[in-house]
């Protein structure tokens, strides 16, 4: 990772050249970049603090889809409601700005391999009929693609909700209802091989301790690099930075130091950043280690409509409440029967695989190809003591999450406890 910094400027500049003909030096720049990954991360904190409380075990969700569908709505809101999203969204920034960041994100993470099938889609009931506005800033700076659908009825909208709450639909699905008129989808398939990939004729059965000391079986995988690693005393935990394939994902896994030390770590999180862990692991040494993680599977479908009530929405899902007005061509609620829009449903699923090849959220197998061009080290007493590899083991709960280090975004945060 130390040799990458050069590929900063490269990569946005690339950003910045790939749409709209290469005229897009005023849609995006590096402080809006940051000021929405800042607002991203902020965010996720505290989402995260708010499922842990309510889920016991594994979970897993992408900040980053779902900050991008806030940022959405809030074009289409206003009053309370929009200041609402502003506060919960920890946008801290105006309009414009939001704009630009997004508009540099999605179009950097389409030329990215493990994102580049990213959708977002806004699907209309046939009597439904957007604002001009603010049809033209989502497909301008959201990638968003309109679509009218004849299907968009109270029956197919409850049986999607069944389906994403089962886990029916591979990789990423961020879905918000609006009503039976709209529906914002985000759809998202991660897939990205480790830089240093793991052999699978060194995957063996060791025990995982999950939360409360309760030993179970697990497939462990083991790989021997040169990788970062940094101590934390005052969370009592250390991090480490697994590079991905692709120049800028790393995988980072924040560990306690104590076999039960989640809950902990958890609470001192609350007045720590993220951005902290990330940075310090960025400027850390290289050195040999000896990294050992589970071969897992996580899958997560979550109801957000009560999290995003405690967070401070407030009027959102209330038709008496809420204030989308500048979502619909029609704003008069002078119509009998009228419902002014407001959010349904808020639903979010994600699934990502940890095996020897790498991250996928679409059940990749481990290719045959994997293990075909590595060298046979000396394992050997004798040979482990002349690399000096460090030890770390992440055989008890962790947090974790993919991170794009050059915005430093994160796009999937992750809680491994069982």
């Amino acid at each position: 990772m130390k040799l990458r910094g050069s590929l900063v400027l490269c990569l946005l500049a690339m950003t910045s050249w790939a749409a709209h003909g290469g005229h897009v030096g005023s849609y995006t720049d590096g402080v809006s970049l940051r000021a929405v990954a800042d607002s991203n991360n902020l965010f996720m904190a505290d989402m995260y603090n708010i499922l842990k409380g309510s889920h016991a075990g594994n979970f897993l969700f992408s900040p980053f889809a779902l900050s991008t569908q806030l940022g959405m709505l809030k074009q289409g809101a206003g009053g309370n409601t929009s200041d609402e999203i502003q506060k919960t969204s920890l946008f801290a920034y105006d309009d414009p700005t939001i704009f630009k960041g997004y508009y540099g994100l999605l179009k950097l993470y389409k030329l990215t391999p493990a994102t580049k099938d990213t959708n977002n889609q806004i699907l209309m009931s046939e009597d439904f009929s957007p604002n001009f506005v603010f049809q033209k800033v989502i497909e301008t700076y959201f990638d968003g693609k309109f679509k009218k659908v004849t299907n968009l009825t109270e029956a197919t909208v409850e049986d999607i909700v069944e389906k994403i709450k089962d886990h029916k639909y591979k990789g990423l699905l961020s879905a918000v209802f609006l009503d039976n008129r709209l529906a914002f989808n985000l759809a998202s398939t991660f897939r990205s091989k480790w830089e240093n990939q793991f052999n699978v004729n060194t995957t063996f059965e060791g025990t995982f301790y999950k939360k409360g000391l309760t030993k179970s079986p697990a497939q462990m995988m083991n790989v021997e690099a040169e990788l970062e690693i940094a101590d934390f005393p005052h969370l009592d935990a250390k991090a480490i930075s697994i590079p991905l394939d692709e120049s800028q994902l790393n995988l980072i896994i924040l560990l306690p130091n104590a076999l039960n030390g989640i809950d902990q770590l958890e609470k001192q999180l609350k007045e720590y950043s993220f951005h902290l862990i990330s940075d310090r692991l960025l400027k850390a040494d290289l050195l040999n280690v000896s990294f050992t993680m589970p071969k897992f599977s996580l899958k997560s479908s979550l109801d957000l409509y009560e999290p995003l009530e405690d967070m401070g929405m407030r009027t959102l899902f209330y038709p008496e409440k809420a204030n989308l007005t500048g979502i619909p061509l029609l704003r008069s609620t002078a119509e009998k029967g009228y419902i002014p829009l407001h959010v349904t449903e808020f639903l979010h699923s994600a699934q990502l695989d940890f095996n020897e090849a790498g991250i996928f959220g679409d059940n990749t197998a481990v290719p045959d190809t994997s293990i075909e061009s590595l060298e046979l080290e000396d394992d050997s007493p004798k040979g482990k003591a002349a690399r000096n590899l460090v030890k770390f083991t992440a055989d008890h709960p962790f947090i974790g999450y993919v991170h794009d280090w050059i915005t430093d975004t994160v796009l999937y945060v992750f809680r491994k406890v069982e």
